[in-house]
């Protein structure tokens, strides 16, 4: 079930203010707060008919709709990415995915969502041995979905695992929690968000908090300036610029830059400031734990990729999103 878009949401920034986030800060945000406030008590609800974890839930509610403001969840109140199947007989809505145009479940409202989400846990035959751990057993339940095969992310589990214990989201599994109670606290901003200046040249822009790869200034060769991101070598595209010219200034075939730009279409267009490779890209940014939030339109897997030396084919299987995808708003990538 779960391809769509794994929404990594452990630590974030406010979109507007930076696009990168480092994994260690473990800071709360505002919004994911708000968006617990608002459907924990339907999450306690599902686990009183159900016996899935409230905590469970609600993580995986903040993941796949990405605090529900994903298009998915905004416009078919669809907070769990479940997609049609043959089974369904309710409202439908297309979406690009695994495949162009793929069939995702409408609901009438979130609450549906959150029910349906319950059922197909329940009624599914791979899950069925979670069901006989404690509604407590948030831990075993996270490794549980994982080996059923819920999601393809390696780590799936330790990402909902740091999300329930980031914003205390056991306190729901417990029969003792005051449903009634006053909403939880709000982060300030001061406490929420770390500002940090990138460091630019041309199209890259790499947070300057540690860790951080190294760019490098090569020099100039064959009358182009030359630099070294994530140990990969790299020149900027100018203006008038062609694959032949480029080929010429790096010294390498156009096939060369093709495969080490992972382009597949030879009438590509160049953009000026961009990147272009001359030696292999690198499966890993090199940096620990290390994400980048999503605050401008138009960015693709395959544009980060230029911009952080890193294969797109890696980027596209870790984060489970296909390499020219338009990617939405706010959505977090994950870089190592």
């Amino acid at each position: 079930m779960k391809t769509l878009i794994f929404r990594l949401v452990l630590i974030t920034f406010i979109s507007f203010i930076t696009t990168n986030v480092s994994f260690a800060q473990k800071k709360q945000n505002a919004l994911v707060v708000k968006y617990i406030n608002e459907y924990k008590n339907i999450a306690i609800d599902e686990m009183l008919r159900y016996r899935i974890p409230a905590s469970i839930t609600l993580a995986q509610g903040i993941l796949e709709s990405g605090w529900g403001r994903s298009e998915l969840a905004a416009k078919s109140n669809n907070h769990f990415g479940i997609k049609c199947k043959s089974s369904w007989n309710g409202k439908r809505v297309y979406h690009d995915d695994d495949e162009k145009g793929e069939c995702f479940r409408k609901y009438n409202s979130p609450k549906d969502s959150y029910e349906d989400h319950s059922i197909f846990l329940s009624e599914g035959q791979r899950y069925a041995f979670l069901f006989k751990l404690r509604p407590t057993d948030y831990k075993g339940w996270a490794h549980g979905l994982k080996k059923a095969g819920y999601a393809t992310n390696p780590k799936y589990a330790h990402i909902l695992i740091d999300l329930i214990e980031l914003y205390h989201l056991d306190k729901y599994d417990s029969k003792k929690h005051n449903r009634n109670s006053k909403n939880d606290k709000l982060p300030t901003l001061k406490d929420e968000i770390t500002i940090s200046v990138p460091i630019i040249i041309g199209e890259t822009s790499v947070d300057n908090s540690e860790p951080k790869p190294s760019i490098k200034n090569l020099g100039s060769k064959r009358g182009r300036k030359r630099f070294s991101l994530n140990n990969s070598k790299f020149v900027l595209v100018e203006k008038n610029d062609t694959w032949s010219t480029l080929s010429k200034a790096t010294g390498k075939k156009v096939s060369q830059l093709y495969q080490y730009n992972e382009i597949t279409d030879p009438e590509a267009k160049l953009e000026v400031g961009t990147n272009i490779f001359f030696s292999k890209k690198k499966k890993s940014a090199g940096l620990q734990d290390q994400k980048l939030v999503i605050d401008k339109e138009g960015e693709t897997i395959y544009k980060i990729s230029q911009r952080y030396a890193i294969r797109s084919s890696v980027l596209s299987e870790l984060n489970s999103l296909m390499k020219h995808e338009k990617l939405p708003l706010n959505k977090i990538i994950e870089l190592k």
